[in-house]
């Protein structure tokens, strides 16, 4: 196989994010110099720029990749072999704001892409885009209810014979871990809403 670097456009001024608590930063270093400070609400700037725990979806027709970044979702296009491309910001506003952990699912049998931002308050803000970003649909709670909420993940499967899925094709998973299990919820209408969640595994 090859591999191409698809380098991320240089000087280009975009922000997103709520901006960092800098009290809190000065109090956290003060207190723990060797720490690299962590908040669940920061901002970017540029395209491209500091992305922790990445993930992409690739439309297998087109080429086209969504490639989340932190607080950004970055649509690629027009790559040719030189490495050259075009890095478009898609980002819902919600899912733009703030994060402490950012997940983008795509669904192989549609292509619908799920965007989700586990929020410090708890939760996660999710949208959904059947369009590769073009447009999304905000969905109103993006979590199983009374799910824990550290180190979530969205995917998808297909429905078994004691379930039925009549709006959208494949059941959607929202998991997440706590302390001793691993809980998961699910939703039946194409990610929109969740049921309540269930331990599926221990976690240690």
């Amino acid at each position: 196989p090859t591999f191409v670097q698809y380098t991320s456009p240089v000087g280009v001024d975009l922000i997103t994010g709520a901006p960092e608590p800098v009290a809190g930063l000065i109090k956290q270093v003060k207190e723990n110099p060797y720490d690299i400070p962590v908040f669940g609400i920061y901002s970017q700037k540029g395209i491209g720029d500091s992305c922790g725990e990445p993930s992409l979806g690739v439309d297998p027709k087109t080429g086209n990749v969504l490639y989340q970044c932190g607080l950004q979702t970055l649509r690629i296009t027009g790559m040719t072999k030189d490495g050259k491309s075009t890095w478009t910001p898609v980002q819902p506003p919600v899912e733009s704001a703030q994060s402490s952990d950012p997940i983008l699912w795509r669904d192989t049998d549609t292509g619908r892409v799920f965007l989700n931002q586990l929020v410090p308050q708890g939760c996660s803000a999710q949208a959904y885009s059947d369009d590769f970003g073009s447009s999304w649909t905000q969905t109103p709670v993006g979590c199983a209810l009374g799910i824990s909420f550290d180190h979530q993940t969205v995917g998808t499967g297909r429905p078994t014979s004691l379930v039925t899925t009549p709006v959208y094709k494949n059941v959607v998973y929202y998991c997440t871990n706590d302390l001793e299990a691993l809980q998961c919820g699910v939703s039946l209408d194409g990610g929109l809403t969740y049921g309540p969640s269930h331990p599926v595994a221990t976690a240690f």
